[in-house]
């Protein structure tokens, strides 16, 4: 069966007798049937064998149509793995040395955290200016699980030329640290739209970069080069 023929296959035809004929042989015949033929991948080849899978249990195991259950040693193929998307040590640098404008001595901050200490988008915008302590940051992350984050020169120095400028917030009592262009507490929204800006700014923009990514970057570069460097440019 070639193509499209594999559509038009009508299953009214099919004998009850069928399924109790079908054994693992047929099914390892399917698999390999979607890949070379179907051209389906592995993640959904996964799809269909946890469908079959689910079905003859359902056959053998919840109405005993079947006297033994030919998925129950089908094996799910395995996902091929997906390669993290970051930034190199040269594209990080050309970002920071790329940020520009109004906020750049706040976006600047923004940046050099999110590559230097793997922060999550929601953990860095829920920032206060009291979960700051010398070099030390804590963030609330999932769960709200608190967790320390220590800051390295780099980030010291970004936070602190961005906290000597900082505006009071428009609403007194507000603690947090990175603030919008209204003075109120800087949305996820408003980072990504001001991290699109400046990868556009640096020519690194349709490589599916986010701040997401940026949280990888933290990750492979700390992994990758230890403390042999620190992302930094003098800040404007």
């Amino acid at each position: 069966m070639e193509g499209n023929d594999y559509d038009k296959v009508d299953i009214g035809i099919l004998s009850e007798d069928f399924l109790k004929n079908v054994r693992l042989q047929d099914l390892h015949a399917y698999i390999i049937y979607i890949g070379k033929v179907r051209n389906n991948c592995n993640k959904t080849k996964v799809r269909k064998v946890a469908s079959l899978r689910s079905y003859f249990k359902y056959l053998y195991s919840i109405i005993e149509y079947l006297d033994s259950n030919p998925a129950e040693r089908l094996e799910i193929p395995k996902i091929e793995s997906r390669h993290p998307v970051y930034l190199s040590l040269e594209d990080a640098k050309r970002l920071l040395e790329s940020v520009d404008g109004r906020f750049r001595v706040r976006d600047f901050a923004i940046i050099t955290v999110f590559l230097n200490c793997g922060l999550r988008l929601s953990e860095l915008v829920g920032i206060n200016m009291g979960n700051i302590k010398g070099d030390a940051l804590t963030v609330i992350g999932k769960g709200d699980k608190e967790r320390t984050v220590y800051l390295n020169k780099a980030c010291k120095n970004a936070l602190d030329a961005y906290i000597s400028q900082r505006t009071d917030p428009v609403n007194i009592g507000d603690d947090a640290l990175f603030l919008s262009s209204r003075r109120k507490r800087i949305s996820p929204k408003g980072v990504s739209h001001l991290l699109k800006k400046h990868l556009k700014s640096a020519g690194l923009s349709g490589k599916n970069y986010s701040p997401h990514k940026l949280r990888h970057t933290a990750a492979t570069l700390m992994q990758d080069i230890k403390s042999r460097y620190q992302i930094s440019v003098p800040v404007v």
